[in-house]
């Protein structure tokens, strides 16, 4: 049987470093690989009455704390993994990261806001289904 590939969404919430200690625990039992992916929002600016405000993306800081929470976590628990980032919208990217790395398993954490109950991108990725979505609460 051959090690089970995992994408994880990560984006500094809660729920993400629970999804991402999840992907590395199943990956650590299956001696499998895991991809954490953090998919940058587009920046689009925003309008207040007359005027544009330019929205700030502090992208860089993001990305360099993640990739260090990342490698941390996985040299921690000894288990093999890398970390990407990507920008647009959060279900079709970490969608083309599993198809990228041929990933059987796409790990995300749950909304944090209690209305949703499961979230957005959850379910935009259980609706696509074309691999296992685990989500964590």
């Amino acid at each position: 049987m051959a090690p089970i590939r995992i994408v994880v969404g990560i984006d500094g919430s809660r729920a993400s470093e629970r999804a991402l200690t999840m992907a590395i625990r199943l990956a650590g039992r299956e001696r499998g690989h895991v991809h954490a992916c953090h998919v940058g929002h587009l920046v689009v600016p925003v309008a207040f009455g007359s005027f544009v405000v330019p929205v700030e993306d502090d992208l860089d800081a993001t990305v360099e704390r993640l990739d260090r929470v990342v490698g941390e976590a996985l040299g921690q628990a000894e288990v093999c993994g890398d970390f990407s980032w990507r920008r647009g919208e959060v279900a079709p990217e970490l969608e083309r990261a599993a198809a990228d790395h041929e990933a059987e398993l796409l790990v995300v954490g749950r909304s944090a806001h209690p209305h949703f109950h499961v979230g957005n991108v959850p379910s935009r990725l259980i609706a696509m289904g074309r691999r296992s979505v685990l989500v964590v609460p």
